[in-house]
């Protein structure tokens, strides 16, 4: 959910300041209304307890309760609702409403004196809601241009295990073609030693479904390019498994240049190609793993987000009690 049209100005687009302008005047009339019986018809500051702070009150817990009601969107009662209309136009709506009860809450807890230790809880789980939220949406404006920057060959998430694979294969088979069979006793664990154990890659490829590396095959092994072989089965290899990723040096995009220039230097120039495609490979693994991350922030937002308001419904609710019994 984007603030400003275009992305990166400062003019918000028309669908949030559809929301905003009447968010603004009803916290303004609020903040206004306290003053002005403050002023005129209380000999001393409102509480929570007058007109201006009751009424405040309890629109801003009515906003958080339905607000809250979001986060429930796929039980089918509130499906029914929340699925009529765009995701979008509900995110909007979340963002504006939940700003306006930062207004309508001072309104109802200015009289700080007589906070007691469920207000003052009830306080600090609030900003932290706030804090949260607006972070969510520094996140939501910061995180698509970082992906559209920096992760170019952006995938679905759920497939890139799949695709990191896929690729890790082509290269190695790849890597086979142009170095030939490894030297007698290096140990056939360590590459295969047969084209036919790639059999389903080369198949894949085939039928269009593989990734384009194996268009670069060289028709015979390219000598002297064992240097290749070795790189590929120490650092490539592994950085190309799920169970490395970031830990690995190639994970730096200049470690990625530095590392594959001076293998340019020792291989022959037939083999450069390959040295290119190989290069592309490990900065596409890199990608992956920074869409990974950013996404990683996101996910982890939402359940804080989450948890922080589920504690202030419970909060909420202990406070509504309270008032009533002690009132």
């Amino acid at each position: 959910m984007l603030l400003f049209d275009p992305p990166n100005s400062w003019k918000l687009s028309k669908q949030h300041l559809t929301w905003l302008f009447p968010c603004l005047l009803v916290g303004a009339a609020a903040l206004v209304w306290y003053f002005v019986h403050w002023a005129f018809f209380s000999s001393e500051q409102p509480g929570g307890s007058s007109l201006p702070g009751l009424a405040c009150g309890v629109t801003a817990g009515l906003l958080m309760l339905y607000l809250f009601s979001y986060a429930l969107r796929k039980v089918p009662v509130f499906n029914f609702w929340f699925g009529r209309l765009p995701t979008n136009y509900w995110l909007r709506q979340h963002v504006w409403l939940g700003l306006l009860t930062v207004p309508l809450v001072v309104v109802h807890a200015a009289r700080i004196t007589h906070w007691g230790n469920l207000t003052i809880a009830l306080m600090c789980v609030y900003a932290a809601v706030i804090a949260s939220g607006v972070w969510g949406v520094i996140l939501q404006q910061s995180v698509p241009t970082r992906l559209l920057e920096d992760v170019p060959d952006e995938t679905i998430r759920s497939q890139i295990p799949q695709l990191t694979e896929q690729l890790r294969q082509e290269a190695e088979l790849l890597v086979l073609a142009t170095c030939g069979p490894p030297p007698a006793g290096t140990g056939p664990a360590e590459i295969p030693l047969s084209l036919k154990q790639h059999i389903g890659v080369v198949r894949d490829a085939r039928t269009g479904k593989g990734t384009g590396l194996l268009a670069l095959m060289p028709a015979e092994p390219i000598p002297d390019s064992e240097p290749l072989r070795r790189y590929f089965i120490d650092t490539v290899d592994p950085y190309l498994r799920p169970t490395t990723g970031s830990r690995s040096k190639l994970f730096l995009r200049a470690r990625i240049e530095k590392d594959f220039r001076d293998l340019k230097g020792r291989l022959p120039a037939e083999a450069l190609p390959v040295i290119e495609a190989l290069r592309d490979v490990c900065e596409r693994r890199r990608q992956f793993e920074e869409q990974e991350r950013l996404h990683g922030w996101l996910h982890a937002w939402v359940g804080f987000h989450l948890v922080l308001s589920a504690a202030l419904v419970v909060l909420l609710g202990s406070h509504v009690i309270t008032a009533i019994l002690y009132w």
